[in-house]
């Protein structure tokens, strides 16, 4: 839910909803990597990087987490046409062993499973795909625009037509679809 909400950019809803969530449950970075991606989609870069903090705070043990929120924070400051900031960040990223392009999901049984971009190594990549391009279709029909500023790396013309061009976060969501 948390999820939706900041798709729809109800932020204030979201974050409701965190916080009656970790009344009862520990922290879950997902949910603060969602906020931090909602902020940096609406271009705040301030509520950026106070959700990159409080990751860093709350989960300073998780090299993973901290360096996909630097990564976001730096396209959100290359977004904003702050270079040098945003090459800053991808050099600290970068030496923190962050790979771009890797998403990792976790099932219910505690199986991480990774994901790099267009990738093929999953043992179920055919039901992936064919989930992924499920998704693709209708939110085509449904007349979905994607906003192509964000895109930081090469592509060819019909991968940005496409608005799940298989990168790696697409993947493990289409991946998490397929379990439920």
């Amino acid at each position: 839910m948390i999820h939706a909400f900041c798709r729809a950019s109800k932020i204030n809803q979201a974050l409701n909803l965190l916080n009656q969530y970790e009344q009862t449950n520990n922290k879950y970075p997902p949910m603060y990597i969602t906020l931090l991606s909602a902020y940096a989609r609406l271009q705040n870069i301030n509520k950026v990087i106070q959700i990159r903090d409080l990751i860093e705070e709350y989960f300073p043990n998780n090299v993973h987490y901290i360096s996909s929120t630097t990564i976001l924070l730096a396209n959100t400051h290359a977004f904003l046409d702050n270079m040098n900031e945003a090459r800053r960040l991808r050099t600290i990223a970068t030496e923190k062993n962050k790979l771009s392009g890797i998403s990792w999901t976790e099932t219910n049984d505690g199986r991480i499973h990774e994901f790099i971009a267009h990738d093929k190594r999953h043992e179920r990549t055919e039901d992936i795909y064919e989930e992924l391009k499920h998704i693709s279709d209708k939110l085509n029909k449904d007349g979905l625009i994607s906003d192509q500023r964000w895109i930081t790396s090469d592509h060819n013309s019909s991968e940005l037509n496409d608005p799940l061009n298989s990168d790696s976060e697409c993947l493990a969501f289409s991946y998490q679809l397929l379990l439920r």
